[in-house]
């Protein structure tokens, strides 16, 4: 199989949301005509045009691009009755056999590229393998217990836009797809209604295992928390949810903010600032604290800058930028004021790295010289575009991923333990 031929003879929705630099949900609202502001829509039909991008209804009569603002990255539907799109069908768009499509459900030997090629293909048509307890064959000691051999990833609605975009996300769904594939087992993502009314059609029919959650159940309604409550759950990167206890897997943002306190000393900086937003400072007080103690005990000085405003989306791409870059030079400019001026920065994360080196830059500041920056979560897509690219510490995002599978597996097979841990994956500098 030519897998380049393929990907080029079929432009796909997540193309044009390349291209037209917004969310894949976003390319679908513009499809099924539903609320986007109206440059964003734009934008898309423009991507579209150049691409020669063709809906699957225009193509078949039937409308099968389905609203996907209720899914993070157009993976399932929420709706059962489409989990049984035909393996043949699966095949037949894919061009590969039957049995390769088998085989890439069943995590057997497959080409790399021809198993991505063919999952891509089964999440675009919405298809999901038989359910796991009617598969022929042994079952696996180590997932006795579970039923269907489907999980689900749930999100709060209102948080799906940003966190299509966000790689770090990206890395923690490609830690938590690899170690199901591993065991055989399947992933759904879907929203949960921001008013917190309803649930997903597939978590309500029971019709999954268990849940990871990103990253709480803050603002879900006590209706809805109850009918979760008998699901084994996992939370991701989370503080203690108090209403539906659960395990929690996260990274170890004391280490984080010791490690980046420690870099800067060690680099000579005796005057260092941590810079965040206003989102991120209850949710990151650990790694503040432990930034802070470092700098005590090395004599050295540190601040704390917030720039920005609470829920600002760090990765828009449309007309508000023109706002965020303002807010972000409002903070810079206060930064510099400091006196004496401080030489070292330790920001918080990748996308407000990217949107302070804009007004950095413009104020005269020669970044690596005048000024040195260590960012975290080592998110690529970001760190490439910025020049000079800054050290940015790794927080293991599919390790966490990973750990979070493992987790809820043992919850799944423990449902008499009523113990919540929390794990935390250690970072690193490299």
């Amino acid at each position: 199989m030519n897998f380049t031929e393929i990907k080029t003879n079929r432009v796909t929705s997540a193309m044009v949301a390349l291209h037209a630099g917004v969310s894949q949900p976003t390319v679908s609202r513009v499809i099924n005509n539903l609320s986007v502001n109206p440059e964003t829509v734009a934008r898309v039909q423009a991507a579209m045009q150049e691409l020669g991008y063709v809906p699957r209804q225009h193509l078949s009569g039937k409308v099968s691009d389905v609203d996907q603002s209720a899914s993070m990255s157009n993976i399932f539907s929420d709706d059962a009755r489409s989990w049984h799109s035909s393996s043949t069908l699966v095949a037949e768009r894919a061009g590969v056999s039957v049995s390769t499509v088998s085989r890439v459900v069943n995590n057997r030997s497959v080409d790399p590229i021809t198993a991505a090629h063919v999952r891509q293909v089964m999440q675009e048509l919405g298809y999901a393998p038989r359910p796991f307890a009617s598969r022929p064959g042994p079952r696996r000691t180590e997932l006795k217990g579970l039923r269907t051999g489907t999980i689900a990833f749930l999100a709060r609605g209102h948080d799906l836009e940003q966190l299509s975009r966000l790689p770090i996300v990206v890395n923690v769904i490609h830690g938590i797809e690899s170690a199901l594939a591993e065991r055989g087992l399947a992933m759904v993502q879907s929203a949960l209604d921001t008013d917190g009314q309803r649930l997903p059609a597939i978590v309500a029919k029971r019709q999954v295992d268990g849940l990871i959650v990103w990253p709480n159940l803050n603002g879900v309604s006590d209706a809805s928390i109850e009918a979760l409550r008998p699901y084994p759950l996992v939370y991701l990167m989370s503080m203690q949810e108090d209403r539906l206890p659960g395990d929690r897997v996260k990274t170890n943002n004391r280490s984080i903010g010791a490690l980046a306190a420690r870099h800067l000393i060690a680099n000579g900086h005796r005057r260092i600032v941590y810079v965040t937003s206003p989102g991120m400072v209850g949710f990151l007080r650990e790694r503040w604290d432990a930034f802070a103690r470092v700098a005590e005990e090395n004599g050295v000085s540190a601040m704390q800058c917030i720039v920005g405003e609470e829920n600002t989306d760090l990765n828009m791409t449309d007309s508000r930028l023109e706002k965020l870059d303002a807010l972000m030079e409002r903070g810079v400019r206060q930064l510099l004021n400091y006196k004496p001026r401080p030489t070292g920065l330790f920001i918080t994360c990748d996308g407000l790295t990217s949107q302070v080196y804009r007004p950095l830059k413009r104020l005269g500041v020669e970044i690596g010289t005048d000024m040195e920056i260590i960012s975290c979560n080592r998110e690529f897509p970001i760190l490439e575009a910025l020049d000079p690219r800054p050290k940015s510490i790794n927080i293991g995002a599919k390790e966490v991923g990973r750990k979070a599978v493992e987790r809820l597996i043992w919850r799944i097979q423990n449902p008499m333990d009523n113990t919540y841990v929390t794990v935390e994956v250690e970072p690193r500098l490299s």
